[in-house]
């Protein structure tokens, strides 16, 4: 039993066929790739001159009282227990305003974090902890 010359042909054929598809498939992905990154390259360069549009976050006009750069308090030396840094990840980084007391440093950080009073005060840890933070680990 024999192979005959026109089914080697079509053997061959096909396995060009595929190889050609795989390799026209591959070009168009790296060129589907390079689209997205492309126009995430292009959003970044508009919301970046929409910044200097005169409006800021939440349509807050920029050199508004609150968002100007304010002086914050320094971190205290001592330990974590004196201190109270058990806080949220969320919350660090970021430092009472010279004139704040705990409650509206908490208060600030918490209506950023959850929105303008979605939080109950007396019932959300988070602002307990921000709190104590504020009046203990800042001088």
């Amino acid at each position: 039993m024999g192979v005959s010359v026109g089914t080697v042909a079509a053997v061959v054929a096909a396995g060009a066929v595929c190889t050609l598809v795989t390799a026209h498939n591959i070009y168009v992905c790296g060129k589907i790739a390079d689209a997205v990154v492309n126009a995430a390259k292009d959003k970044s360069k508009n919301e970046i001159a929409e910044e200097g549009t005169g409006v800021g976050e939440a349509g807050k006009e920029i050199g508004d009282s609150k968002t100007q750069e304010r002086p914050t308090k320094k971190a205290k030396s001592g330990t974590g227990k004196e201190k109270a840094t058990d806080v949220p990840s969320w919350a660090h980084g970021k430092a009472p305003y010279v004139d704040e007391n705990g409650k509206d440093f908490a208060k600030r950080l918490c209506d950023e974090f959850y929105g303008e009073n979605n939080y109950e005060p007396r019932k959300n840890k988070d602002f307990s902890k921000i709190k104590k933070w504020g009046d203990r680990g800042f001088e």
